[in-house]
């Protein structure tokens, strides 16, 4: 009540709604890629956390509260994604010698599988260092993406595949109509020449340039400080001289960025410095397997596995025939499946009739019986009438020698008093 009282405006006594909420649409659901961050097996108390690490790393496009089951296999993960719209899986696994983390791309692949060579989580980055911002409205969007040393030489190798998927999973930006509010962390994956992979993530703030220190720090931080001492602002400004120090990359050519639009307390057309802060996690990674399908199927590339032209038609030729006997096998199993339909469906039938023959016989049984024992019942009344009337014609004889018996005494009687 209080909420609606405070800000819903009054129109003429009433009050009016000014807030509505759209209805989720196909395509807002499907517009930017989302992803799963899930775990199988153990992997133990660390590699958890770096799950749960990673899965603020992909905010707000994953699901934070996801729980995994020991019953749950990764189907029933896939079928759940497809009614919300999530198109990547990012599944971490733990061996007995090393862990490892798959990017997989739903529903047909390809699976990437790398090898955790080393990470560090942010609540040790954020212990170390009391300058890593803390995780509030910063994660409010979704991360930038930059790539760096994924050059591909030929069309098709791992650099470009790794390169695609990376891609894929963080939303693209539309440079005309990207608003600089929305950008406030980036995701970093740099490949160095013996292959290994560095992610970090960092957060964007932004300096003033060009200005006095105390006054940049008054602009930056927000933090004056004790003005008690001074008479004048212009005596704290000229205590501190100098021009500020704490970033020589600040003083650098390229380091100038003019503001086309305002960003966080900056104002447009603002010569600022862009200060990256690393927030963690940080892991190497290192390429292990790609295969094409969702962990299934050929194997492009393998860091240990070299085959030759030959081994490859061959394992192809296998994949093939064990496609093909997968497929007959499910051939015949649904023509048993639809014989088996046939059959008891004939015996339902069968066992209806063999019921109402059954029923008319026991009808027909009914009726007889009925007409034997109507006829019983009107024989039975046949013979009480013929009693009846026996019964009667006695009683009538009965009563008639009585009567003369009677009338003849009575004659008597009368005859002897003459």
């Amino acid at each position: 009540f209080f909420f609606s009282q405070f800000f819903m405006p009054k129109v003429r006594g009433r009050r009016k709604k000014t807030r509505t909420h759209k209805e989720a649409t196909e395509d807002s659901v499907y517009e930017h890629p989302k992803c799963f961050v899930i775990k199988r097996g153990k992997v133990g108390q660390y590699l958890n956390q770096l799950k749960k690490e990673i899965r603020f790393l992909m905010y707000p496009n994953t699901a934070m509260d996801l729980k995994e089951g020991s019953s749950q296999n990764i189907k029933d993960f896939l079928s759940v994604g497809g009614v919300f719209g999530v198109s990547h899986f990012m599944v971490m696994t733990k061996s007995d010698n090393s862990a490892y983390l798959k990017f997989l791309k739903t529903p047909n692949g390809p699976t990437i599988t790398f090898r955790i060579n080393s990470y560090t989580l942010a609540k040790d980055m954020s212990a170390e260092n009391p300058k890593v911002p803390s995780m509030g409205k910063l994660f409010t969007n979704a991360p930038l993406l930059v790539l760096k040393g994924f050059k591909s030489e030929v069309d098709g190798d791992t650099n470009q595949i790794v390169s695609l998927m990376l891609q894929s999973i963080f939303p693209p930006i539309n440079v005309n109509s990207v608003k600089l509010s929305n950008c406030k962390r980036v995701v970093l994956f740099s490949q160095d020449a013996e292959g290994q992979i560095e992610m970090r993530h960092y957060t964007i703030s932004s300096r003033q340039r060009n200005v006095n220190k105390s006054i940049k720090r008054m602009v930056n931080k927000g933090n004056v400080g004790n003005l008690g001492k001074f008479k004048d602002i212009a005596d704290y400004v000229l205590s501190q001289g100098g021009y500020s120090t704490d970033s020589e990359a600040e003083d650098l050519p390229h380091s100038t960025v003019t503001l086309p639009q305002d960003f966080s307390n900056k104002q447009k057309n603002t010569n600022i410095a862009i200060q990256l802060r690393e927030t963690g996690p940080r892991m190497t990674l290192e390429l292990v397997k790609i295969q094409e399908g969702f962990m299934k199927g050929n194997v492009v590339f393998h860091k240990y596995v070299k085959k030759s032209k030959k081994e490859i038609l061959k394992q192809m030729g296998e994949i093939k025939k064990k496609r093909e006997l997968k497929a007959e096998r499910k051939r015949i199993q649904e023509a048993n499946v639809e014989r088996k339909q046939k059959e008891k469906e004939a015996l339902k039938k069968r066992a209806e009739g063999k019921e109402e023959d059954e029923i008319e016989e026991k009808v027909e049984e009914n009726d007889d019986g009925f007409e034997e024992v109507a006829d019983e019942d009107a024989q039975q009344k046949n013979e009480s009438k013929m009693l009846f009337k026996k019964g009667k014609n006695s009683r009538n004889k009965i009563l008639g020698k009585r009567i003369n018996s009677e009338g003849n005494k009575k004659f008597e009687f009368n005859s002897k008093k003459r």
